[in-house]
C-alpha cells in the first residue's frame, strides 16, 4: 500500500512537473522538441534512478532535464528557469 501511495504522489507531482514545463517552454518560447525531450529525459531518470526520486527533488530534476534538452535542441538559448534555484545547483545536477 505504501508502495502505491507513493506512486500516486509521484504521478501527481510528475504531472504537475510536466504542466510547469509546458508553461515554462510557452512563456519562454521554447519549442516543442526541447518540451517532449525534457519530459523524455525526466522519464528516464526517474525509471532508472536506484532509488525513486525524492519528492524534493523532482522540480529540480526536471529542470535539468530540461536545461539538458534546451541545449540540446537550441544551444543559443538560455533561460532562467526559478528563482529558488541556483545555476550552480541545475549545472550540477545535469
Amino acid at each position: 500500500q505504501d508502495k502505491a501511495k507513493t506512486s500516486i504522489c509521484t504521478n501527481l507531482l510528475t504531472k504537475k512537473l510536466f504542466d510547469w514545463f509546458a508553461e515554462t517552454c510557452a512563456a519562454n518560447v521554447v519549442n516543442r522538441h526541447s518540451f517532449a525531450l525534457g519530459q523524455h529525459l525526466f522519464d528516464l531518470v526517474s525509471i532508472n534512478s536506484r532509488e525513486p526520486l525524492k519528492e524534493t527533488n523532482i522540480h529540480l530534476t526536471g529542470i535539468a532535464c530540461l536545461s539538458v534538452a534546451i541545449k540540446f535542441e537550441d544551444l543559443r538559448r538560455t533561460l532562467n528557469f526559478c528563482e529558488e534555484i541556483t545555476k550552480d545547483e541545475v549545472l550540477k545536477t545535469e
